[in-house]
């Protein structure tokens, strides 16, 4: 499992509902989350206490530990199965935008 920081840009407090092909996993917002790793992304759905809801996704990396598996213990086979080699940006700040219209969405950062 591996914890990831989430927070509105502008303080709000609200909940998302994180999902991978591993797990899915409620957070409130601003907290920490354990996920377990995964090679797909990690999909985002929140709601701040305000009522604006967003959908977004998370990628998810190959990380360093991978290349050192590969090469020294087990060709990597055994991080492959388990995607222990994947990783995600252990912080996210979620930002809400106005676009011309009225349309909002929100960007990771």
């Amino acid at each position: 499992m591996t914890p990831i920081s989430f927070s509105f840009s502008d303080g709000s407090d609200g909940e998302c509902q994180l999902t991978n092909k591993r797990g899915a996993w409620t957070a409130q917002v601003p907290s920490t989350v354990y996920v377990r790793k995964s090679d797909d992304a990690l999909q985002v759905r929140c709601r701040t206490e305000g009522g604006r809801e967003t959908i977004n996704a998370i990628p998810s990396e190959m990380g360093g530990k991978i290349i050192a598996s590969a090469v020294f213990l087990d060709f990597g086979i055994a991080d492959a199965i388990t995607d222990k080699h994947r990783q995600y940006p252990k912080k996210q700040s979620l930002v809400f935008k106005t676009l011309t219209g009225g349309t909002k969405f929100f960007m990771l950062i």
